[in-house]
Protein backbone atom coordinates (compact mmCIF):
# COMPACT_ATOMS: atom_id res chain seq x y z
CA UNK A 1 0.00 0.00 0.00
CA UNK A 2 2.83 2.43 0.76
CA UNK A 3 4.31 2.15 -2.77
CA UNK A 4 0.89 2.94 -4.29
CA UNK A 5 0.83 6.24 -2.35
CA UNK A 6 4.43 7.22 -3.11
CA UNK A 7 4.93 10.45 -5.05
CA UNK A 8 7.53 10.69 -7.82
CA UNK A 9 10.53 12.82 -6.82
CA UNK A 10 9.99 16.53 -7.46
CA UNK A 11 12.05 18.09 -10.26
CA UNK A 12 14.18 20.72 -8.53
CA UNK A 13 15.69 22.64 -11.47
CA UNK A 14 13.88 24.93 -13.89
CA UNK A 15 15.23 27.01 -16.76
CA UNK A 16 12.99 29.58 -18.48
CA UNK A 17 13.10 32.07 -21.36
CA UNK A 18 10.46 34.61 -22.25
CA UNK A 19 9.65 37.93 -23.88
CA UNK A 20 7.70 40.98 -22.86
CA UNK A 21 6.97 44.55 -23.88
CA UNK A 22 9.38 46.99 -22.24
CA UNK A 23 7.94 50.11 -23.90
CA UNK A 24 6.03 51.24 -20.78
CA UNK A 25 9.21 51.01 -18.69
CA UNK A 26 11.14 53.06 -21.28
CA UNK A 27 8.27 55.56 -21.53
CA UNK A 28 8.38 56.08 -17.74
CA UNK A 29 12.16 56.73 -17.90
CA UNK A 30 11.65 59.20 -20.77
CA UNK A 31 8.88 60.95 -18.82
CA UNK A 32 11.19 61.27 -15.79
CA UNK A 33 13.85 62.89 -18.02
CA UNK A 34 11.31 65.31 -19.50
CA UNK A 35 10.08 66.31 -16.02
CA UNK A 36 13.64 66.51 -14.66
CA UNK A 37 14.71 68.88 -17.46
CA UNK A 38 11.52 70.96 -17.08
CA UNK A 39 10.44 70.04 -20.60
CA UNK A 40 13.66 71.04 -22.34
CA UNK A 41 14.33 67.43 -23.39
CA UNK A 42 11.47 65.26 -24.63
CA UNK A 43 11.10 62.11 -26.72
CA UNK A 44 8.89 60.80 -29.51
CA UNK A 45 7.26 57.39 -29.15
CA UNK A 46 9.69 54.50 -28.80
CA UNK A 47 10.25 52.01 -31.62
CA UNK A 48 10.86 48.46 -30.47
CA UNK A 49 10.90 47.88 -26.76
CA UNK A 50 10.93 44.08 -26.68
CA UNK A 51 12.54 42.62 -23.58
CA UNK A 52 14.09 39.15 -23.53
CA UNK A 53 14.19 37.43 -20.12
CA UNK A 54 15.89 34.21 -19.03
CA UNK A 55 16.59 32.55 -15.73
CA UNK A 56 17.07 29.58 -13.51
CA UNK A 57 15.09 28.52 -10.42
CA UNK A 58 16.09 25.89 -7.85
CA UNK A 59 13.22 24.40 -5.82
CA UNK A 60 13.95 24.45 -2.09
CA UNK A 61 10.75 22.53 -1.29
CA UNK A 62 7.22 22.28 -2.68
CA UNK A 63 6.42 25.88 -1.76
CA UNK A 64 9.57 27.95 -2.42
CA UNK A 65 12.32 28.43 -4.98
CA UNK A 66 15.36 30.68 -5.41
CA UNK A 67 17.21 31.60 -8.56
CA UNK A 68 18.55 34.27 -10.87
CA UNK A 69 16.82 36.17 -13.66
CA UNK A 70 18.53 38.23 -16.37
CA UNK A 71 17.06 40.43 -19.09
CA UNK A 72 17.97 42.60 -22.06
CA UNK A 73 15.83 45.26 -23.73
CA UNK A 74 16.36 47.94 -26.38
CA UNK A 75 14.36 50.68 -28.07
CA UNK A 76 14.95 53.67 -30.38
CA UNK A 77 13.26 57.07 -30.33
CA UNK A 78 13.71 60.64 -31.54
CA UNK A 79 15.12 63.10 -28.98
CA UNK A 80 13.77 66.65 -28.98
CA UNK A 81 15.51 69.61 -27.35
CA UNK A 82 13.24 72.65 -27.00
CA UNK A 83 10.89 70.96 -29.49
CA UNK A 84 13.54 70.61 -32.23
CA UNK A 85 14.64 67.21 -33.56
CA UNK A 86 18.03 66.43 -31.97
CA UNK A 87 18.51 63.03 -33.63
CA UNK A 88 17.86 59.40 -32.77
CA UNK A 89 18.72 57.79 -29.43
CA UNK A 90 18.92 54.12 -28.53
CA UNK A 91 18.33 52.95 -24.99
CA UNK A 92 19.50 49.53 -23.83
CA UNK A 93 18.88 47.96 -20.46
CA UNK A 94 20.41 44.84 -18.94
CA UNK A 95 19.46 43.36 -15.56
CA UNK A 96 20.70 40.54 -13.36
CA UNK A 97 18.63 39.84 -10.25
CA UNK A 98 18.33 37.28 -7.46
CA UNK A 99 14.79 35.89 -7.57
CA UNK A 100 12.68 34.30 -4.79
CA UNK A 101 9.29 32.72 -5.53
CA UNK A 102 6.41 31.32 -3.51
CA UNK A 103 4.45 28.56 -5.30
CA UNK A 104 1.03 28.85 -3.69
CA UNK A 105 -1.14 26.66 -5.92
CA UNK A 106 0.46 23.44 -7.09
CA UNK A 107 -1.31 20.90 -9.26
CA UNK A 108 0.35 18.29 -11.49
CA UNK A 109 0.03 20.37 -14.69
CA UNK A 110 -0.75 23.88 -13.39
CA UNK A 111 1.01 26.10 -10.90
CA UNK A 112 0.37 29.63 -9.60
CA UNK A 113 3.20 31.62 -8.01
CA UNK A 114 4.37 35.05 -6.89
CA UNK A 115 7.90 36.39 -6.64
CA UNK A 116 10.32 39.17 -5.81
CA UNK A 117 13.66 39.93 -7.49
CA UNK A 118 16.41 42.39 -6.51
CA UNK A 119 19.69 43.07 -8.28
CA UNK A 120 21.60 45.25 -10.72
CA UNK A 121 20.06 47.25 -13.57
CA UNK A 122 22.33 48.86 -16.17
CA UNK A 123 21.02 51.53 -18.61
CA UNK A 124 22.90 52.78 -21.66
CA UNK A 125 21.68 55.69 -23.78
CA UNK A 126 23.46 56.27 -27.08
CA UNK A 127 22.75 59.53 -28.90
CA UNK A 128 23.33 59.61 -32.65
CA UNK A 129 24.22 63.31 -32.77
CA UNK A 130 26.46 63.39 -29.69
CA UNK A 131 28.34 60.20 -30.67
CA UNK A 132 28.67 59.22 -27.00
CA UNK A 133 27.13 56.84 -24.49
CA UNK A 134 25.57 57.70 -21.16
CA UNK A 135 25.67 54.68 -18.83
CA UNK A 136 24.08 54.33 -15.41
CA UNK A 137 23.74 51.40 -13.02
CA UNK A 138 21.19 51.25 -10.25
CA UNK A 139 19.40 48.86 -7.93
CA UNK A 140 16.74 47.00 -9.89
CA UNK A 141 13.66 45.27 -8.56
CA UNK A 142 10.79 43.26 -9.91
CA UNK A 143 7.61 42.01 -8.24
CA UNK A 144 5.55 39.18 -9.74
CA UNK A 145 2.05 39.50 -8.24
CA UNK A 146 0.78 36.45 -10.16
CA UNK A 147 2.41 34.00 -12.52
CA UNK A 148 0.96 30.83 -14.01
CA UNK A 149 2.85 27.88 -15.46
CA UNK A 150 1.08 25.14 -17.43
CA UNK A 151 2.86 21.86 -18.19
CA UNK A 152 4.92 19.26 -16.40
CA UNK A 153 8.51 18.79 -17.67
CA UNK A 154 8.13 21.37 -20.45
CA UNK A 155 5.65 24.17 -19.99
CA UNK A 156 4.55 27.67 -20.85
CA UNK A 157 4.21 30.57 -18.43
CA UNK A 158 2.60 34.02 -18.25
CA UNK A 159 3.50 36.53 -15.54
CA UNK A 160 2.27 39.93 -14.49
CA UNK A 161 4.90 42.25 -13.10
CA UNK A 162 5.87 45.54 -11.54
CA UNK A 163 9.46 46.69 -11.99
CA UNK A 164 12.30 46.22 -14.47
CA UNK A 165 10.90 43.10 -16.18
CA UNK A 166 7.77 44.75 -17.63
CA UNK A 167 4.05 44.42 -16.95
CA UNK A 168 3.44 41.17 -18.81
CA UNK A 169 5.75 38.48 -20.10
CA UNK A 170 5.30 34.98 -21.46
CA UNK A 171 7.60 32.15 -22.43
CA UNK A 172 8.74 28.54 -22.14
CA UNK A 173 10.26 26.62 -19.25
CA UNK A 174 11.78 23.22 -18.72
CA UNK A 175 12.20 21.25 -15.48
CA UNK A 176 14.61 18.45 -14.71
Amino acid sequence: ASSALAQPPQKRNEFFVGVGDASLMFTMADLATTIGTLGIVSYDDAEGGIQVVGGYQRRLNGWASLGVTASWASSRRTVRVLGEDAGEAERRMTTVMADARAHWLRRPGVELYSGLALGLSNWTDQWEEADEDDTDSTLGFHLIPVGIRVGRDVGVFVETGIGWHNLLKAGLSARW
